[in-house]
């Protein structure tokens, strides 16, 4: 199903930070999409990916259309 992670960017000095906003990323019909949580929060973060994964299996067509709004690729 989908990812959670945190997005990490790599410093001028070679450091590699990770950043505090949670991401997701899963596939819709072959595609990786992925899509900001804009949350800190762990938890909150896991209960947006159930409820993505819940609207996957309940789609018709087995998932979201790749050009649904509020779906950043």
């Amino acid at each position: 199903m989908g990812m959670l992670y945190k997005r990490k960017t790599k410093k001028p000095d070679g450091t590699v930070v990770e950043g505090k906003i949670w991401w997701i990323k899963y596939y819709v019909a072959g595609q990786q999409v992925y899509h900001s949580l804009k949350t800190t929060n762990a938890r909150v973060a896991l209960r947006a990916k159930r409820q993505v994964e819940g609207e996957e299996a309940n789609a018709p067509g087995g998932g979201h259309p790749v050009d649904q709004p509020g779906l950043e690729s």
